[in-house]
């Protein structure tokens, strides 16, 4: 996995994603090889505590995310399985 500065930051859908937090949804993926991508995604949104006004965690924001970070960081960066 591609090593990040410290002071890096992601900006998506109005959510500010720093390098912790990448490095934390990388350990996640690798921590979890076999979750579904949805499973990922409802995942990644419980760690972040990304949740709608409603409640519900915030799917596809964190999608749009996590494709954006693959093209940010590299294809395969972060070693995300697409199995629905």
């Amino acid at each position: 996995m591609p090593s990040l500065n410290t002071d890096l930051t992601f900006v998506c859908c109005g959510r500010t994603i720093t390098s912790q937090e990448i490095k934390d949804i990388q350990e996640t993926i690798r921590i979890f090889p076999n979750l579904s991508y949805k499973e990922l995604i409802q995942t990644i949104c419980e760690h972040l505590q990304w949740y709608t006004a409603g409640g519900a965690n915030k799917t596809e924001a964190c999608t749009k995310m996590l494709e954006k970070l693959e093209i940010y960081m590299g294809v395969g960066a972060l070693c995300m399985q697409q199995s629905f």
